[in-house]
């Protein structure tokens, strides 16, 4: 097994690299509507997802709360009565993302290595994720049963 040690040790990534089109989040595989009017806001539903990682991993959690958030916002733009369960599946992925970056910020918080600095952000996130629960608890509409492992919490 060879290793390339340039990449191995390279500081920095360049946006080709994470920006490829092989990273999205969904992807389009069908559906029994003639009209697709996801295909205009999936790709910018993975785009937001996309952003999101890259800014986790640069742990600027703010603008990485942000782009889950404007994800979350976007898929709610999918409002045709054939979309409604394509769109909750979104948002509900949205959400786990939303409650993955608040756990790492609760564990980067808390405990014998905790640290300030990230309370804010912190904060932040368990506010989003209150507002976004609420609205999707507050919201009444039916999920298909293929989407149940998506909705739990």
């Amino acid at each position: 097994m060879k290793v390339n040690w340039r990449r191995l040790f390279s500081i920095s990534t360049s946006d080709t690299e994470l920006f490829n089109e092989s990273n999205n989040k969904f992807e389009f595989v069908g559906c029994n509507k003639k009209e697709y009017s996801c295909l205009s806001i999936l790709p910018q539903v993975n785009n937001y997802f996309r952003e999101s990682d890259i800014y986790f991993n640069d742990k600027d959690f703010y603008r990485a709360l942000k782009a889950i958030e404007n994800a979350y916002y976007k898929a709610g733009e999918l409002t045709d009565m054939e979309c409604v369960n394509c769109s909750a599946f979104f948002q509900a992925s949205a959400i786990q993302s939303l409650e993955s970056i608040h756990a790492e910020l609760k564990s980067m918080t808390t405990g014998l290595f905790g640290t300030k600095r990230y309370i804010p952000q912190y904060q932040m996130a368990a506010q989003l994720l209150r507002k976004l629960k609420h609205k999707e608890d507050s919201e009444v509409t039916t999920f298909s049963p293929a989407m149940e492992p998506a909705y739990q919490h």
